[in-house]
């Protein structure tokens, strides 16, 4: 037992640190006084002061009142019961059909796009002109624009930290003075 534990284990330990709190009590005088020191604490604190008058009414009048009245089923409550239920009772059906336990119709497969012909289509629509995109050129194009944002995303998240970090320095400099 050391002087840190002493007074934990003399209000919260079971029975055998509290013995050997009191044998290390016996024998240091400074946990003695710190021991007898929060005795006299407890015990002011467990005194309460008189009421005053006012105070006194105060409390005769809450006690002469009901506290809380039965518990009465409200009109709305059975109401609110069976939306709850339906509720319930709709939010499982839409899992079992999410899940697959009863079949979904069957959908039409569209072919993927390795199994589209790259030929071009040579076709005029009104004036429009329909242009058959290569998709490997199409990918790296959006992958280097991705790369391209990613690396603006980088460069505004420092400027908004050392803006941030800025007005950190001048609250702190306006509130504790310039040296």
């Amino acid at each position: 037992m050391n002087c840190d534990d002493f007074l934990p284990s003399m209000e919260t330990g079971g029975l055998v640190r509290r013995m050997r709190a009191r044998r290390h009590a016996a024998r240091c005088r400074r946990c003695a006084a710190v021991y007898a020191a929060f005795v006299s604490a407890t015990q002011q604190w467990a005194s309460p002061e008189p009421l005053s008058p006012c105070a006194r009414h105060l409390w005769e009048q809450a006690a002469g009142e009901l506290a809380v009245g039965p518990f009465r089923w409200r009109r709305w409550m059975p109401l609110a019961a069976g939306l709850a239920a339906a509720c319930v009772v709709l939010l499982a059906v839409a899992m079992v059909l999410r899940k697959g336990f009863i079949a979904p119709p069957p959908r039409e497969v569209a072919p993927r796009p390795s199994e589209v012909p790259a030929a071009p289509i040579p076709q005029r629509l009104a004036g429009d002109v329909i242009e058959q995109l290569d998709p490997a050129e199409e990918l790296s194009r959006l992958a280097a624009a991705a790369r391209q944002l990613d690396a603006q995303l980088q460069r505004l998240r420092h400027e908004a930290e050392r803006i941030d970090a800025q007005r950190q320095l001048a609250v702190t400099l306006d509130r504790f003075g310039r040296w």
